[in-house]
């Protein structure tokens, strides 16, 4: 999924997914989507018809946006989150919301779970039925890696107090969430060759489906990947078994 919603950014990602598919050889087929901003963004807030519009005409399926929820789990802007949740569903688009969570501030690890145990469980119960996937919070790795680590491959290269909260909340989310709703799918991003986030999520349990792996221009060719990874994509199918899906990709710093 792409950053923005233009017709020179969409035929960016279908060329990316096809040289993958290629590389990969494969013929699976691909769901479009994109990523807006139509709750936390102004340019995004006043143009809903507009977006509509032009998701329709490029032919996609699929929109991640983001969410910001209360302490209980809900959306802070329900009756707008509520519309667009109608309104894509009514287009035959499916909603992808990156929830990202609040309130859990306890030092407390299993009190973080608990907490968010019952932000999934009401999550879950109160908009579930619109959903097939939902994103857990974005891009983990980055808030729970030490800034001055270059890699982010090994365990010394992230600060293992705030991992192991960070980590209880979005399993207590996921588990609160698939106790409401079983058949919702999680996904959880990551970025670059930030793997050890995924072992840490591994490690722990967390019951998440789908790796939503996030690459820019600026991080190479995601196939060729030096010194020793080569296809990533590979790499972390084989290593943690889950299917993935690329849900954020552009050019860095710009269109």
């Amino acid at each position: 999924m792409l950053k923005g919603c233009s017709t020179i950014l969409f035929v960016a990602l279908l060329c990316f997914v096809c040289t993958i598919a290629k590389a990969q050889n494969t013929d699976k087929s691909f769901v479009w989507g994109i990523n807006g901003h139509p709750l936390t963004q102004r340019d995004y807030s006043n143009n809903w018809d507009e977006q509509i519009s032009a998701l329709n005409d490029l032919k996609l399926s699929s929109y991640r946006l983001d969410v910001l929820l209360d302490p209980d789990g809900y959306a802070k802007k329900e009756q707008s989150f509520v519309k667009i949740l109608n309104d894509l569903k009514k287009n035959n688009i499916a909603a992808l919301p990156a929830v990202m969570q609040s309130g859990l501030n306890s030092a407390d690890i299993d009190s973080i779970y608990q907490k968010g145990y019952k932000q999934g469980m009401n999550f879950g119960t109160r908009y579930g039925d619109y959903l097939s996937v939902v994103e857990v919070n974005n891009e983990g790795d980055n808030k729970i890696r030490l800034r001055n680590k270059p890699g982010k491959i090994k365990d010394g290269e992230y600060d293992t107090v705030k991992a192991k909260k960070f980590i209880a909340g979005i399993k207590g989310f996921i588990d609160g969430l698939k106790a409401a709703k079983p058949n919702v799918k999680v996904t959880l991003s990551v970025s670059f060759t930030h793997f050890y986030y995924l072992q840490l999520l591994k490690d722990n349990e967390v019951n998440y489906d789908i790796i939503g792996y996030h690459w820019y221009s600026n991080m190479g060719d995601i196939i060729n990947v030096k010194p020793a990874f080569g296809n990533v994509l590979s790499y972390i199918s084989k290593r943690f078994n889950k299917t993935i899906w690329i849900t954020e990709f552009n050019y860095f710093k710009g269109t």
